[in-house]
């Protein structure tokens, strides 16, 4: 966590919600967003280098097989034109 993120953290601790600055009242969660979308994470993932308007989430889910429920990383992307794809993340391994 960064310096001004740990400082807006106590700010908010000890004034509630609300920061008293030189710009006047603002409000936590707006300048925590703002701080956040000025810092984006950039993450490269193989098969999805034709995914350049998207957004991308990486989640756990749980698949069913019939061997039983097992875990798996996956990409959820979607682009401005509508589309959608999952991509399945395999597992490092040492070989």
């Amino acid at each position: 966590m960064g310096i001004k993120l740990a400082k807006l953290l106590q700010i908010r601790e000890l004034y509630g919600n609300v920061i008293v600055s030189s710009r006047g009242k603002l409000n936590f969660q707006e300048q925590y967003r703002k701080i956040q979308t000025s810092q984006p994470l950039i993450l490269k993932y193989q098969g999805t280098e034709r995914i350049g308007d998207g957004a991308v989430e990486q989640i756990h889910v749980d698949i069913q097989t019939p061997n039983g429920a097992i875990g798996a990383d996956i990409l959820l992307t979607g682009g401005l034109n509508g589309s959608f794809c999952s991509i399945l993340i395999a597992p490092f391994q040492n070989y």
